[in-house]
């Protein structure tokens, strides 16, 4: 099969003169539009619906007018993210994002919807009855306000926040938390 014909039939033309270029659009049309969809013969309510949606990288950030937003992805680094563009060329937001490469797991840093990012910080505690000061995997740009500490303890002795700021923060470890143990960390910010 060629490649799509522009502008056939022409006023002039009988249509069996241009058949074979019809018939070569339409075969066109139909793989180019088979690529993410189910195909216009499909008789299920699936008809005319994406299968999947598949966005190249862009080079650079769209643009949109009013009452307009783009979806669109981009390369962060070497990791292809998606994101949005706001109406008139509105702030360019993540969806969302995996771990970023920089952290070691179990660490992780997770953008969500809003540009709200989510870390993760596990370490094991090495005294007790001290401070343990934590860096998040990623500082945080803006502002957060959510730290959660999790580890094997009891309500007589529970894990204490003592202060937190853009880029860590320091938990007490009471000793009956004991030495060895796991402690999760999770903060939530900007």
């Amino acid at each position: 099969m060629s490649g799509y014909t522009p502008n056939i039939p022409q006023a002039n033309d009988r249509p069996s003169g241009s058949q074979s270029q019809i018939l070569n659009n339409f075969n066109a049309l139909e793989t180019i539009y088979g690529v993410n969809h189910y195909p216009w013969t499909d008789a299920s309510s699936n008809q005319g619906k994406h299968k999947q949606v598949t966005l190249p990288a862009q080079a650079s950030d769209p643009t949109t007018i009013a009452d307009e937003l783009a979806l669109f992805s981009k390369l962060v680094g070497a990791d292809l993210r998606l994101f949005v563009r706001e109406a008139n060329n509105g702030a360019v937001l993540p969806l969302f994002s995996s771990a970023e490469s920089t952290v070691t797991p179990p660490n992780f840093v997770l953008t969500i919807p809003g540009g709200i990012i989510i870390q993760g910080v596990r370490f094991t505690t090495t005294a007790n009855n001290v401070s343990a000061v934590v860096n998040f995997p990623q500082g945080f740009s803006n502002t957060f306000g959510v730290v959660f500490a999790n580890g094997p303890t009891n309500s007589q002795s529970p894990l204490r926040l003592e202060f937190f700021n853009l880029t860590q923060c320091s938990i007490f470890i009471p000793a009956a938390v004991g030495i060895g143990q796991q402690i999760y960390i999770v903060a939530f910010g900007i």
